[in-house]
């Protein structure tokens, strides 16, 4: 059963990556907008369109994997913290807690750029 949570860590990670990359575009965005770029602004939100549906196949993958553990497990509802840490290596657990920690800082950033995006326009 490892094999499906390491499934969901490598997917996360690669959720993260693509978030930490779509953070990047949205600050280039921002400069774009305050030299009123709108050829250059074309480009990347058509980037930023690719990278939302690349998200959303990542997400949509990550959750039939999480599906496949609730039925093992006969979990009907969030998968808890006591049945992840049994089933992941303690550099798999020590990884989810470094995911995690740079997710929310990955959206942190964006929700700031997109702040400071809005204002610009």
């Amino acid at each position: 059963m490892k094999g499906l949570f390491s499934d969901v860590l490598d997917i996360y990670n690669n959720e993260v990556e693509l978030l930490d990359y779509f953070t990047q575009i949205s600050e280039d965005k921002t400069e774009v907008l305050k030299k009123n770029h709108l050829e250059e602004l074309d480009k990347i939100i058509r980037l930023e369109e690719a990278l939302l549906m690349k998200f959303a196949v990542l997400e949509k993958r990550k959750q039939k994997v999480m599906e496949m553990i609730r039925i093992k497990y006969n979990i009907s509802a969030a998968i808890g913290d006591d049945i992840i840490r049994e089933n992941m290596t303690d550099s798999e657990y020590e990884m989810l807690g470094s995911l995690q920690k740079r997710f929310s800082g990955v959206v942190d950033k964006q929700e700031k750029s997109l702040y400071l995006n809005r204002k610009i326009i």
